[in-house]
């Protein structure tokens, strides 16, 4: 599926195209995702006959649900899949905002059009998110993912800028824990820098768009006013 001209590939997506290109050997095995490009919860290979159940986000077979040719296993795989896929959303229930979401929302995937949140490698969420089903995309604030008013876009707009200081958030935060770091102060409305910022102390002016330093900054307990163009 694509957006603004950008393929959208999910881990599903990416496991068949590996699977695909080069050709495949005969009777190779190809991962089959379902219309949210999660993995379908049961998966057949046609030349050996057999099928089993798996993790819908991650793909991995569930154990002891593997059948041949005209057997028939004792629960339906979708059964399987919610328990292997709840397991895996408590034990990222307390990792990140963007995780409790989706465990806020277990149960509810299988929904068409369901919606989950791109949440980064430790849990926040991804400044632009995009929604497979309706081919809309929007940017959030990647500590909370609020919705920035006006940013939705549809699958044949051009994408919205997001913001600078919402990136530079989104990068810290998936480097490294929020705890104990300084993070720029933004502007909610639309992603940018703030024009004054506060770190380590000292007080400065920025380029709202790129969050260079505009002229002095002022040290801790000095009580200049900042001359921000901006402000």
């Amino acid at each position: 599926m694509f957006r603004s001209g950008e393929p959208e590939c999910t881990v599903c997506h990416i496991k068949r195209a590996e699977a695909l290109h080069p050709a495949p050997f005969v009777g190779n095995f190809v991962p089959e995702c379902d219309q949210d490009g999660l993995f379908t919860t049961t998966q057949h290979w046609g030349s050996t006959g057999q099928s089993w159940c798996v993790n819908p986000y991650t793909g991995e077979e569930i154990s002891n649900t593997r059948t041949g040719p005209g057997q028939k296993r004792a629960h339906e795989c979708s059964e399987h899949s919610k328990l292997a896929a709840i397991g895996m959303h408590m034990a990222l229930e307390h990792q990140g905002p963007c995780y409790a979401k989706i465990v806020e929302a277990r149960g509810r995937e299988s929904m068409p059009g369901f919606y989950l949140p791109g949440c980064t490698a430790n849990g926040y969420y991804h400044t632009e998110q995009r929604h497979s089903s309706t081919g809309y995309s929007w940017c959030v604030n990647p500590a909370t993912g609020a919705e920035v008013a006006g940013t939705r876009r549809s699958a044949v707009e051009a994408k919205a800028d997001c913001g600078a200081c919402f990136k530079e958030i989104e990068e810290k935060l998936t480097r490294q824990p929020l705890l104990g770091q300084e993070l720029p102060q933004c502007n909610q409305d639309n992603g940018n820098y703030a024009p004054v910022q506060h770190r380590e102390g000292y007080s400065f002016c920025v380029n709202p768009k790129t969050g260079s330093v505009e002229g002095k900054k002022i040290a801790p307990g000095d009580k200049t006013p900042l001359p921000c163009v901006n402000n």
